[in-house]
């Protein structure tokens, strides 16, 4: 069960219900190649992200507890905004700009 309890976490969550989502406006809109721009990629993965954070705490999954009052969700609020700051930073200047060189080659 640890194995399994480190591999959930709120951004593999926000991830999955992210292609989830995905998935189902390929098959409605019959393109499976459609993608959706990236000011939705920045919006939503934190919103996913800070929606995963109390379903996991309901789901009692590792050591994610719900926050208390409103200082609390607030606080994992700018946690997870800043999270998703720097993970987008990061894709935007490593791991996009290395696809786009190896997409050129």
């Amino acid at each position: 069960m640890d194995v399994l309890t480190s591999a959930l976490t709120a951004g593999s969550i926000a991830t999955m219900l992210l292609e989830g989502i995905k998935w189902i406006v390929r098959k409605i809109i019959k393109k499976p190649d459609y993608d959706f721009p990236s000011w939705f990629y920045t919006v939503m993965i934190p919103v996913l992200t800070f929606v995963a954070s109390p379903l996991l705490a309901l789901l009692m999954v590792g050591e994610y507890v719900l926050p208390a009052d409103w200082g609390s969700w607030a606080l994992e609020l700018v946690r997870i905004a800043l999270g998703s700051l720097a993970s987008l930073f990061v894709y935007e200047n490593t791991i996009k700009k290395y696809k786009e060189a190896m997409e050129a080659m």
